[in-house]
């Protein structure tokens, strides 16, 4: 959890700006990728006027053609935790499943060892489940322009504290769930 309040300084054009803890962690590790980034960086708390909703509402509109535009999109999922390191080995594993194994008729209990065995993988433990779950939690994963930042974007860069998160992870293990219908079980 991050406080909302800006009050973290940064340096933004020339100006002294105030950001959020969590705009502030995001910078701290851009920062410490120089190789990823470009030298010209769009924050929509920042470019945006959040307190302005005739600014909002113009913005809003060109968000398509800003993300189209991009480069490279960064999203932020904030600081990892507990559960961030084995809800990326379930991702990981749960997106190397072959498509045409999620059609199978599967076990609808993630406690089956034939689930995985059918899958093609290896056990899924129930508190790796739990982390995953509380990973899907993340408020990133409910924020309304989720799919606009994502599906236009050439390039996507995931990062939860430290690590980077291959996208095609993230996307083939939640369509694995939806297919399959596990993600109910979650």
């Amino acid at each position: 959890k991050t406080t909302n309040e800006p009050k973290f300084p940064i340096t933004c054009s020339g100006l002294i700006i105030r950001v959020t803890e969590n705009l502030h962690e995001a910078l701290l590790q851009l920062s410490r990728r120089p190789h990823q980034r470009q030298s010209a960086i769009w924050i929509d708390s920042i470019c945006i006027d959040q307190k302005n909703d005739l600014e909002k509402n113009t913005q809003v509109a060109m968000m398509h053609r800003i993300y189209k535009s991009a480069r490279r999109v960064f999203v932020w999922l904030g600081i990892a935790d507990a559960h961030t390191k084995p809800a990326i080995d379930v991702m990981s594993r749960l997106s190397k499943v072959p498509r045409k194994r999620a059609t199978t008729e599967l076990p609808f209990n993630l406690d089956n060892s034939e689930l995985y065995r059918l899958l093609g993988i290896s056990d899924i433990e129930p508190q790796q489940w739990l982390d995953f779950a509380a990973f899907l939690q993340r408020s990133w994963f409910s924020r309304m322009w989720v799919i606009q930042e994502t599906s236009v974007a050439e390039d996507i860069v995931v990062l939860c504290g430290a690590y980077t998160l291959p996208w095609l992870d993230i996307t083939a293990s939640a369509e694995l769930l939806q297919k399959t219908r596990l993600g109910e079980l979650l």
